[in-house]
């Protein structure tokens, strides 16, 4: 099984190179597989990807034409004309050969003929997939649930696939090995399939161009990879370069943009350590207090400079508004926002100033320019330098942080570098001996009406009980998984505790939903974080994870759940606030208590709440939201109740399990 791979462990979006890289591995897989159709469809699908990079890279760099429609007319630029011939040709042809496939043919076999009919329908997913770009900049438009759609009818066609092959005789050898390369394949069209939908759905929400709701850099430079960080040395280069200038209010200028680096770094390793931005005023002024004093003597400098100077001083305008690049860090906007309107501000300066030092240059190539051309070649060379460095941290943001502040990113970075604890395999935790099967608490639930709920438990049970799969083979299996050897791959699957934000981090477990072998529905991958080291003030942080069940056995402060999908989280208890985000059909079971549950952009999410009934439930742009309460009946005996919560909306269950709602009033 290849591990699903998403775009890093701190989570920035993916480049358009990574896609197609993503697309290529997936077609060196299919070659393995020997199927003339779809060998066939695959040479469509890597021509689709290469126009897609091409008409990326061209719409990424220019705004769309003004009075012009991207409707396949002359009038489109010729990038998006060549991609709609070959994505349209492409279409026509994988579409054509599902229909021929799905004629009745003779002599063929009918398991190879339907897995075909799979792979081919899995390919023109893709394709629809990569068709976004052509579909125009709307601020009504939205790309992640259209990805989102895509991802589900992925799923399905999945499913199929392994459904087809398990119909084989499975004792033989060779159909083994092929089950194994047909996982292979799904696996990676899922991983190429994710990474496309990350990166069009959170750099291009609203349609690809360079559209005003994107609010995207009209120039970027995309031969190389984009700038994971941006510290001071830069900045440093920029002083010394402004030495050659031989002018001090340069260097004054330059100095002083340098400790706004200084303080610009510091600060934003403050805040990458920081678990959330600070509620308290003052608090988060004595946060920002080095970046406040910095913009501050960097703005007097600048008006300092400006006041004294009887002459145009475009040098000291661009220092002032590049100045402003620095506060994103502090501002409630977006933070891509932000760092593009100071960058191009300090553009219109600098742009000013490298026209004005060519056009003496050529003077002089002329013979008739003033005296010392090196001064005019060392002010150019600076401006350009600090173009480019504001270029930089331009791109650092927009790439990694486009919507928000990086609040608690060191803390998972750091994580992620630890070497992977136990567990790492699902536990089997059923005591030796036993003559029954347990069944998960999570289970329960659906059977409690026919059989009657155990009243709720008063503190957490001594020991967790493993899914049916994991009693099965208590004999043979032991109690805890060994510790798994160190993987260079950052998104290898992992559960750690870092001691100094004490949180445990569970991430990139993955399970399909449809057994290979038996064709049947699969049990989900049990994880348990180990009871006698999970501490109170512990929090626990759940990061992409695909059909896992995840049993937290102590109560702790706090927990996260964050882009997971099909995933169950089994609670103690937590003293602090429940938050999922960006996820889909998720289960939470809360044994005894939890003060809220903020759920944010999930779709399907059903909480069980088998001890205290008082906890707050904020929904956000969430669907399908269900909770299921013990209610005691009138015969005395338990029962379960599942109540429909209403979206955007504080709910609370009151007495005889009913709603108490109140509209939610902000964002955010």
């Amino acid at each position: 099984m290849v591990a699903p791979r998403t775009s890093s462990p701190k989570g920035p979006v993916p480049n358009v190179y990574e896609v197609q890289t993503g697309f290529q591995d997936l077609i060196k897989s299919g070659d393995k597989l020997q199927l003339a159709q779809l060998t066939a469809a695959q040479e469509h699908l890597s021509d689709v990807v290469r126009e897609h990079t091409q008409t990326l890279l061209y719409m990424e760099t220019h705004g769309h034409p003004d009075g012009e429609v991207d409707d396949g007319t002359e009038q489109a630029p010729w990038c998006v004309l060549s991609f709609r011939a070959v994505y349209d040709n492409a279409c026509a042809s994988v579409q054509g050969s599902i229909v021929a496939l799905s004629a009745p043919q003779l002599g063929a076999r009918e398991a190879d003929t339907q897995l075909t009919i799979h792979f081919l329908e899995a390919v023109d997913v893709l394709l629809q997939a990569l068709g976004w770009v052509l579909e125009p900049a709307s601020p009504t438009l939205n790309t992640a649930d259209t990805m989102s759609n895509l991802q589900h009818r992925l799923h399905e066609v999945s499913a199929e696939a392994i459904k087809s092959v398990s119909s084989d005789a499975l004792t033989s050898d060779d159909n083994k090995e092929r089950a194994g390369k047909v996982d292979d394949w799904l696996t990676l069209a899922h991983v190429a399939l994710f990474d496309l939908s990350s990166f069009a759905s959170k750099t291009y929400p609203n349609g690809a161009w360079f559209a005003n709701r994107n609010r995207r850099a009209a120039v970027r430079s995309r031969c190389t990879p984009y700038p994971t960080d941006i510290d001071e040395t830069p900045f440093k280069a920029l002083v010394l370069a402004s030495r050659s200038v031989e002018d001090d209010d340069v260097t004054l200028l330059s100095e002083a943009l340098l400790r706004g680096a200084q303080a610009h770094t510091q600060c934003l390793a403050a805040v990458r350590s920081t678990e959330e931005r600070p509620t308290d005023p003052a608090a988060l002024a004595q946060l920002f207090a080095p970046l406040n004093n910095a913009i501050n003597d960097l703005s007097s400098t600048c008006e300092d400079v400006i006041s004294r100077r009887e002459d145009d001083r475009p040098h000291a305008h661009a220092v002032l508004e590049a100045g402003n690049i620095f506060t994103w860090l502090t501002t409630t906007q977006e933070p891509c926002v932000v760092v593009e309107e100071a960058c191009g501000s300090a553009n219109t300066y600098l742009g000013k100033i490298i026209a004005r030092g060519k056009v003496l240059l050529l003077q002089q190539d002329m013979g008739a320019a003033a005296d010392r051309p090196d001064l005019t070649k060392a002010t150019v060379t600076w401006a350009s330098m600090l173009r480019d460095v504001l270029q930089r941290v331009m791109l650092m943001v927009v790439y990694r942080y486009p919507r928000r502040v990086p609040w608690g990113e060191m803390m998972e970075a750091s994580m992620a570098r630890k070497k992977p604890q136990p567990p790492s395999e699902p536990r089997n935790g059923s005591r030796e001996g036993s003559q029954h099967h347990h069944q998960p608490l999570w289970r329960r639930g659906a059977s409690v009406a026919a059989r009657g709920a155990p009243p709720a438990a008063s503190s957490p049970p001594s020991s967790v009980p493993p899914p049916p799969s994991a009693a099965a083979e208590e004999n043979t299996a032991s109690a805890h998984a060994p510790p798994p050897a160190a993987d260079p791959d950052a998104t290898s699957p992992s559960c750690v505790f870092d001691a100094d934000s004490k949180t445990w981090t569970v991430q990139y477990y993955h399970r399909p939903l449809i057994s290979a072998g038996s064709g049947e529905e699969a049990e989900p991958l049990y994880i348990a974080l180990p009871e006698a080291e999970v501490q109170p003030n512990h929090s626990v942080h759940l990061h992409h994870c695909f059909h896992a069940y995840v049993v937290v056995p102590q109560k702790v402060r706090g927990v996260t759940v964050e882009q997971c999908e099909h995933t169950r989280l089994q609670l103690a208890g937590v003293t602090g606030p429940v938050r999922l985000r960006e996820s889909v059909k998720q289960g939470l079971l809360i044994q005894e208590s939890a003060p809220s549950v903020y759920a944010t952009r999930v779709r399907g999410l059903t909480i069980y709440l088998a001890g205290s009934h008082a906890t707050e439930i904020i929904t956000r742009l969430t669907t399908d939201v269900n909770v299921n309460v013990s209610v005691e009946t009138a015969e005395g005996d338990q029962d379960t109740q599942e109540l429909a919560l209403p979206a955007q909306f504080i709910t609370i269950i009151g007495d005889a399990d009913t709603l108490r709602t109140k509209e939610v009033t902000y964002s955010g």
